[in-house]
């Protein structure tokens, strides 16, 4: 309840406008983001929150075999010279 009335709320401020071409649009947003999150606030202290889903463990990326010699790079830099970018 909480996240759908932030959304709402995200809304309302990413406009740039404010609702000022459409407050009964506006309105009526910021209305049901009040509503949710007066149920959010409900269903926490009533205690009928269901339990979160157990988080999967982060997949492990395979390493890049792109591997970075600094020796290669200086090396290419110093034959090129220093006005070699010119």
């Amino acid at each position: 309840m909480q996240r759908k009335a932030q959304w709402r709320l995200d809304v309302i401020g990413a406009e740039n406008s404010m609702g000022f071409h459409a407050p009964r649009e506006a309105a009526r947003i910021l209305g049901e983001a009040a509503d949710y999150a007066r149920q959010g606030q409900i269903a926490l202290l009533s205690g009928t929150v269901p339990p979160r889903p157990p988080l999967r463990p982060a997949r492990r990326r395979p390493r890049s075999r792109l591997r970075l010699r600094p020796q290669v790079i200086d090396d290419a830099v110093a034959d090129r010279g220093p006005r070699a970018g010119r």
